[in-house]
């Protein structure tokens, strides 16, 4: 009788398919949720989660030993480990590009109201606003720092989330120098909405705007980023003549996966892209640059910034904060006088 019941409880092919089901589905909406935010994907995720644990609780309802349940479920977490990676294998290969140049999955945008970007408005703190190639409007603004008819200038790229308001404050701190702050695309009051390729033509749209005013000097303008701000420096100093560049927490490229190769992206390394490539850019830029990094730095290793750095083609100088982590520059440290600084030296 015994056996009888072992049989009639012994899960079945369609419990085993469904539950593998379940679990690939979870977790391919953990992994797409992680590059395209959407509400829809978390009912599923937390659908295909109970789901799983439903058709795996049966699976081992009658066993009564921990080592029978393991071996029931083993097979199972292999099977979707594995199922997992070969809808994974033909997404990245052919979607990856979709991914980093149509959607903002490497920005989290933040908006502003009209009210909250005049109130940052002040004799020495202009508006800036200006038109995209494709007639989009970005919001920013102008900081001035001197009163020299043909100012120098820093251009700031801010982080994937960072909110570029942190940075006015500080950039008064820059003596003798303007500093633009300019929202990329769907941040602030900026219209449309960042992806790779348009976060970095834009960049070379603004240098162009700003360079041509007849109050900058085009001959002394800065390219400055930090985070993920610091690729799209790293790209304007590439494209456009920049007198110098400076770093903050830089990285040597991006994946759709971020700047840290997770340990479960390992099998799909192969396909993937690498997007904010600085350090494929680095060896062309003669210009000068100042890397500002933080010891404590989890977000970005300080390896990824010395690889980088290991790259450039001009003159490297570093200066690093032992006690200091991934949001060094807003800080109390003397990250911004150390930048002030070595602004002075270009001036010579």
């Amino acid at each position: 009788m015994g056996a009888v019941n072992r049989r009639l409880h012994r899960p079945r092919w369609p419990l085993e398919a469904l539950c593998v089901i379940f679990g690939v589905v979870c977790a391919l909406t953990a992994v797409i949720g992680r590059l395209i935010p959407g509400r829809v994907l978390f009912p599923v995720a937390v659908f295909s989660l109970l789901g799983f644990i439903w058709t795996a609780y049966i699976k081992i309802r009658y066993r009564r030993s921990a080592v029978q349940m393991i071996k029931l479920l083993l097979p199972t977490l292999l099977a979707v480990i594995l199922g997992t990676y070969l809808v994974l294998f033909p997404l990245v290969y052919f979607y990856q590009d979709a991914v980093a140049n149509r959607t903002s999955a490497f920005f989290q945008p933040w908006p502003l109201s009209t009210e909250a970007v005049q109130s940052f408005l002040s004799p020495d703190v202009e508006n800036l606003t200006m038109t995209t190639a494709d007639g989009l409007r970005l919001q920013g603004w102008l900081v001035k720092n001197s009163s020299e008819a043909r100012l120098p200038l820093v251009i700031y790229f801010g982080g994937s989330g960072a909110s570029a308001t942190d940075v006015i404050g500080p950039a008064h701190q820059l003596e003798g120098w303007a500093v633009a702050i300019v929202n990329y695309r769907g941040f602030g009051l900026s219209e449309g909405y960042p992806t790779h390729v348009n976060v970095l033509a834009d960049a070379t749209a603004v240098y162009d705007a700003l360079s041509s005013r007849p109050d900058i000097n085009p001959q002394r303008i800065v390219a400055m980023g930090y985070s993920l701000g610091t690729a799209v420096a790293v790209h304007l100093s590439a494209e456009r003549p920049v007198a110098a560049t400076v770093l903050v927490a830089p990285f040597d490229s991006f994946t759709i996966t971020g700047v840290q190769r997770p340990l479960l992206s390992l099998p799909l390394r192969p396909l993937m892209k690498r997007y904010f490539d600085s350090a494929a850019r680095a060896p062309a830029i003669r210009t000068p640059v100042l890397c500002l990094i933080g010891l404590r730095d989890r977000d970005v290793p300080p390896a990824l910034a010395l690889k980088l750095l290991s790259e450039w083609g001009g003159a490297t100088e570093v200066k690093v904060y032992a006690r200091e982590d991934h949001g060094l520059l807003f800080h109390e440290n003397t990250s911004w006088s150390d930048i002030a600084r070595y602004l002075s030296s270009l001036r010579t």
